[in-house]
């Protein structure tokens, strides 16, 4: 392999490597974070089984890097770190990658300068795909599609080993059964992998053909069977080898097929029948690597804790691996019939705006927060990077394609695969419940390796056009596009790539665990407020008492099992057979009841026997859910024994009715056997809430505007701030100024605006009004000064802040008073001239300002002659300001 020839590449590929381990582990994720995560974290701790179709190599290879020494951090850290490695060597990949670009018409570098245009130009392309936007989120966290792109990196490099040595009369079929091993054993991580095989296609194809001319069938001819071997290689993993463990109930078929493949392979070998035997060869190798899924199939029969869909069977792995859990619906029969607007949702916000993100660049809010518009004009499409990504990239294509356009094709038709028609397949609905740029990361490497192309044709062009001494010009240019391009780049997204300190997933979960008793059930809604769970539960043993019941897999008839089954066991009294049973059923808004235990009727003194609550249809209107029915049936069985608890994320639609019966106690709501608001109309019991918020929960660096929270965290965060706000209002309501003022305080210190920016502009006039009424007129001139400057509000909300301001009865001090005439006086240059008017004077007697109003009123009737109230007030005012100066006079008058 000619790449680890010459000893300036191999320097300049470890320089590559080098730079971007050390940019990964400078800013990998301390410990768990959100989505998928914790899940896979906890189930490579524990050997579990993760949702479908799972990812047997990637808990495989977790479970060895949870071995790490302790030293190094926590055991979420350690899985973090496969991540960080993959994406290292996957920069390293796209280096040499680019590098076999260039040499294809260059040939080998001999002088410096070739050098600095080949390794040069493709060392700043592959360390600017290193500092792209989704790519980085990639690599600092325990996902799989860091090692997913690892995995696809090495297939494009090897399918260009294998081309240059065909190149030179020396074919080595063994790469070509290496690339359909890795294919296989890349399945244990993830599929898209598979999309390269078109690319991988076209590449044999090229080098088989030698003619140069264009022929537009064969190409076309060669693409359709490239995806026919897609789509049976597709067909292979998630159907045709499961189906072969349901034929003979294990192993044993799987074991038949490679054998046959095997002998085929080697009998077309012998024949001399190369391709048939590569072929053959090839299905043994896919098969071969594929068998990862073996754990799958034997951790499921162990019954590990988590055990998701239970696939210990071939039909259950069958539907496992079908992802039957999400639905039995044809992804290809749907394809044409769209879920989302095709052009203004699913091609322009699900693809072009990521890929702008990547080359172009982002805007942010007022905020800080990175805005969801994909437009030129419109939030969330910037030019930060100055579109010189994307420009330099462009000429890298135009320059591919004009020096060597088979290549330049093959890397097209991968740009395109595993970009457009990835997202033409998923036909993603609107609204999606987080972003899915990491889907297309793919399409962003194959568009990445054209900035290193570009980077050499600019060189190339300088070269032509100067005489003698290049060197210093090359490497002038090489430092200024450094500069420009993954340095640039990098600095603007360091901040919200830099994972240090970032512990809020760790603590965020730990806090929903410390809201509830002990063992206690708690509902939660999705994946982030239970992956994280499972890894505090299963990976570090905290409040292993408490049972998380998932509302999503509360609809599937194995995790209601598990749910009977696994310790801390729950109350289910339903046999399996009668479990398969439910289905969503027929209903109709009514009103149910459970009986309160004896115990609890005691505790809270109550004379009713039963909770009444009235349930609606849940589900198309008409119906309810396997979910509502088993929140109903665990409330009757176990509450007797076990407090219950709602996650504060759980959306009402998904309370059947019960909220009346929560108690906020931290971030999980806590059913009680009489409606709260009855005894707290807040929902709340103060000690129980003040004791969670501000002695038990753990808050590390939320308070740190050096670590970045994007806005899906944001809005967890404001969870917190609705406990305080609860509290603060508890507390108002009892006129305790300085329990009030100590509480906003807390809020503040522990979640400051300016790191968790507070989204309604309401809640933040209410918060600055609480410090004005608490007597803190500098922290009520800030928030004011915050909501007026940094929101730039319109007229509307101008004037919504300023009826606000003329709520309360406590005069301003000297300091408000000038910011709020400010905005008063902003007013007069709006359209609504008599609500300026009319807001301005109710705000100067609210100061005791009666000639001011006075004279604004007289203004006023300049305007409007006719305003009968007006000339009433002024005629008051008059009055009033009469007197109140004789004793002034009288005074003056001595």
């Amino acid at each position: 392999m000619s790449d680890f020839k010459d000893k300036s590449n191999n320097i300049v590929a470890g320089i590559v490597f080098t730079v971007s381990l050390i940019l990964y582990f400078a800013t990998v994720a301390p410990t768990v974070s959100f989505w998928d995560c914790g899940e896979f974290i906890a189930c490579s701790y524990t050997m579990g089984v993760p949702h479908p179709p799972g990812a047997p190599l990637f808990l495989l290879i977790g479970r060895v890097f949870t071995l790490l020494p302790d030293f190094i951090g926590d055991i979420a850290f350690r899985v973090n770190l496969i991540s960080v490695f993959s994406s290292a060597f996957c920069v390293l990949f796209a280096y040499l990658i680019t590098v076999r670009f260039i040499k294809f018409w260059k040939g080998e570098p001999k002088s410096f300068e070739d050098k600095l245009i080949v390794f040069g130009s493709s060392a700043v392309g592959a360390l600017t795909f290193a500092v792209t936007d989704s790519f980085w989120f990639n690599a600092v966290e325990a996902e799989v599609y860091a090692i997913s792109m690892f995995f696809t990196a090495i297939l494009f490099w090897l399918i260009l080993v294998w081309e240059e040595q065909a190149r030179h009369d020396m074919e080595n079929e063994a790469i070509l059964l290496l690339i359909a091993y890795i294919i296989g054993l890349s399945s244990g991580v993830h599929l898209l992998n598979i999309l390269a095989i078109p690319t991988i296609g076209l590449i044999i194809y090229f080098q088989k053909e030698k003619k140069k001319e264009v022929d537009y069938g064969k190409i076309i001819g060669i693409l359709a069977i490239s995806f026919a071997i897609l789509g049976f290689t597709n067909f292979l993993f998630v159907s045709g080898i499961p189906k072969l463990y349901e034929v003979t109930e294990g192993p044993l078929a799987i074991l038949v097929v490679l054998a046959l493949s095997a002998f085929l392979g080697y009998k077309f070998q012998k024949e001399g029948k190369l391709t048939l035997s590569v072929a053959a060869y090839s299905v043994f190798l896919l098969i071969l690597g594929f068998t990862s899924y073996e754990m799958i199939l034997i951790r499921s029969g162990l019954n590990p804790i988590i055990d998701e869909n239970n696939p210990e069977t071939a039909k259950q792995f069958i539907s496992y691996m079908k992802r039957e859990q999400y639905g039995t619906e044809s992804q290809f029969l749907t394809i044409f019939d769209r879920k989302a607007p095709f052009w203004s949702y699913q091609i322009e916000k699900m693809y072009i705006r990521y890929f702008s993100w990547q080359f172009i660049g982002k805007t942010t809010s007022s905020f800080g927060e990175v805005l969801a518009g994909y437009r030129p004009g419109e939030p969330g499409y910037g030019m930060t990077f100055f579109g010189i990504p994307f420009a330099v990239g462009l000429i890298g294509a135009y320059h591919h394609f004009k020096k060597d356009w088979k290549r330049a094709l093959a890397n097209l038709v991968a740009f395109f695969i595993m970009g457009i028609a990835i997202l033409l397949y998923l036909n993603q609905p609107d609204p999606q419940p987080r972003e899915r740029d990491y889907s297309y990361v793919g399409s962003f490497f194959a568009f990445a390796l054209w900035i290193g192309v570009g980077l050499s044709a600019i060189l190339e062009e300088l070269a032509e056009k100067i005489k003698g001494n290049k060197t210093p010009v090359f490497i002038g240019f090489l430092l200024v596009a450094t500069l420009a391009l993954p340095v640039w780049m990098g600095y603007k997204n360091f901040h919200e790539h830099n994972r240090n300190g970032n512990y809020v997933a760790w603590d965020y979960s730990y806090n929903i665990l410390q809201s509830c008793e002990k063992d206690a059930i708690i509902f939660t809604n999705g994946d982030n407020d239970t992956f994280p769970l499972w890894y505090l539960q299963e990976v570090e043993g905290i409040r292993k008492d408490i049972k998380v019941v998932n509302l999503s897999l509360l609809n599937t008839d194995w995790y209601i099992k598990q749910l009977r089954d696994n310790e801390p066991k729950l109350n289910i009294p339903f046999s399996d057979g009668q479990i398969e049973q439910f289905r969503p059923s027929i209903w109709e808004t009514q009103e149910l009841s459970l009986p309160i235990p004896e115990h609890l009727r005691r505790e809270h003194n109550l004379k009713e026997k039963e909770m009444k609550f009235t349930v609606k249809p849940t589900f198309q209107g008409r119906g309810i859910r396997v979910q509502d029915l088993m929140i109903i049936q665990l409330l009757r069985h176990n509450m007797a024994k076990r407090p219950v608890y709602f996650a504060v994320t759980v959306a009402e639609s998904n309370k059947i009715g019960l909220s009346q019966f929560m108690r906020m106690d931290g971030l999980a709501f806590k059913i009680l056997p009489y409606q709260i608001q009855q005894v707290n109309p807040l929902g709340i019991d103060a000690k129980i809430l003040e004791n969670k918020i501000t002695n038990e929960f753990q808050y590390r660096e939320i308070n740190n505007p050096n670590v970045y929270y994007d806005d899906n965290v944001k809005g967890l965060l404001q969870n917190y701030r609705s406990a305080f706000l609860r509290l603060i209002y508890h507390y108002r309501e009892k006129n305790d100024n300085d329990k009030v003022l100590s509480l906003l305080q807390k809020m503040e210190e522990i979640l400051p605006e300016t790191v968790v920016p507070i989204r309604h502009k309401d809640i933040a006039m209410r918060l600055a009004l609480f410090f004005h009424e608490a007597g803190d007129a500098t922290s009520f001139n800030d928030k004011l000064n915050s909501i007026l400057n940094d929101r730039q509000l319109a007229e509307r909300e101008k004037l919504e802040v300023a009826q606000a301001l003329l709520s309360t009865t406590k005069k301003y001090s000297p300091e408000s008073e000038v910011i709020i005439e400010n905005l008063m006086n902003s007013l007069f240059s709006g359209q609504d001239q008599s609500k300026a008017y009319t807001f301005m004077i109710a705000f100067y007697e609210n100061q005791e300002k009666y000639q001011e109003a006075a004279n604004l009123l007289e203004k006023w009737l300049t305007i409007s002659p006719t305003d009968r109230n007006a000339q009433r007030k002024l005629d008051f005012l008059k009055a009033k300001l009469s007197t109140s100066s004789a004793p002034s006079d009288t005074n003056k008058a001595e």
